[in-house]
């Protein structure tokens, strides 16, 4: 009789973990991209063009989020595991941001299908070129602190640093005392 009361826990636990991960990275990933069609409305509206993507900000969130847990699901960026945090916290920003250029691009390919005929789904890529490219170097720019985080708590196990920025370090004195 084999006993799965050993593994249950270990399983739930591996769950648990991950879904608290993608949760934080969602959140994470929310108000990044929410901010960013925030600051794109009110630009909009200065010159009187309507602008509403709410929606859009949670499910490009939603994608963007399976897509890093998947990546590094994967091993994406462990070639650089051993190396100082500033390899693999800007190789993993290089590849999450080429994901965000991909998606961008797809994006309006199917918009595009939906309101033209073949030749203007091109065209609609073409003429948003500046705007995915503008989301493409925010999204690298804001990658760089996210990885950077997520590295050094890989390397230091979430406890540590979840201790270090929310618990008390009494009796902990600093460099400069």
């Amino acid at each position: 009789m084999v006993n799965t009361t050993n593994a249950r826990p270990g399983f739930k636990q591996k769950v648990g973990r991950e879904t608290k991960e993608f949760v934080t990275i969602y959140l994470y990933l929310v108000l990044l991209i929410g901010a960013f069609n925030i600051y794109r409305w009110l630009l909009m509206a200065e010159y009187h063009v309507g602008y509403f993507v709410y929606g859009y900000t949670l499910v490009e969130a939603l994608i963007l989020a399976k897509v890093i847990i998947v990546g590094e699901g994967l091993g994406i960026g462990e070639r650089f595991a051993d190396k100082p945090l500033i390899f693999p916290t800007l190789y993993k920003t290089m590849l999450f941001a080429l994901c965000v250029l991909i998606l961008g691009v797809l994006e309006r390919l199917i918009t595009g299908f939906f309101h033209r005929d073949v030749m203007g789904v091109f065209e609609a890529v073409i003429r948003g070129r500046y705007e995915i490219l503008g989301r493409v170097l925010i999204m690298f720019i804001a990658f760089i602190p996210f990885f950077a985080f997520r590295e050094t708590m890989r390397v230091l196990r979430e406890v540590k640093l979840f201790e270090l920025f929310f618990r008390s370090r009494g009796g902990v004195s600093s460099p400069s005392s």
